[in-house]
């Protein structure tokens, strides 16, 4: 097996140490990364992957599963995922999907639902904004919301406080 050893660990994309014991050159993981099950399923680096220009673009199928799962599954997972997936699929081992690649891909999406501090709800304010949502929901929205997914009175209160009082101050501007 003569592949070309990868500068970069195929997985969480660190840097490579030639001289270290633990990084596997040969499959292009790090020394944490070899533990890791998609690590042990990665075959050695095909020395095509790097004359052919890299990795093949992600299908709509595949972008779907990303924008679905980013926020809830780590990076590694989805990766080994989506190259396992790949495979199976028959596809070239010498073209699997990068870190890289998966970063620039979530890049432009939004995050899961995460935080409950004031910058995490005036972002999704924002957004809620710049798509429109903001503009259609009304006090019956909410009213109707708060039975689907049985809120008490005070998160209701504080439900209308927020975001007519946002759509409000959409209107003063």
């Amino acid at each position: 097996m003569n592949a070309q050893p990868s500068t970069k660990c195929r997985l969480c994309t660190c840097l490579l140490d030639p001289s270290s014991p633990a990084d596997d050159l040969v499959r292009g993981v790090c020394g944490d990364c070899r533990k890791h099950p998609a690590a042990k399923r990665l075959g050695p680096v095909p020395a095509q992957a790097q004359a052919s220009g890299g990795p093949r673009e992600f299908t709509a199928a595949e972008k779907a599963l990303i924008r679905r799962v980013h926020g809830y599954m780590p990076a590694t997972q989805l990766l080994a995922l989506l190259n396992e997936r790949l495979a199976a699929d028959g596809g070239d081992d010498s073209h699997l999907h990068t870190m890289e690649q998966l970063h620039a891909e979530t890049q432009s999406l939004p995050a899961a639902a995460g935080g409950a501090d004031w910058t995490s709800l005036r972002k999704l304010l924002a957004k809620a904004r710049r798509d429109g949502v903001l503009e259609r929901i009304t006090a019956q929205v909410i009213d109707d919301f708060s039975v689907v997914y049985a809120l008490s009175p005070a998160q209701v209160l504080r439900l209308k406080d927020v975001v007519l009082t946002a759509k409000e101050a959409d209107h003063g501007r």
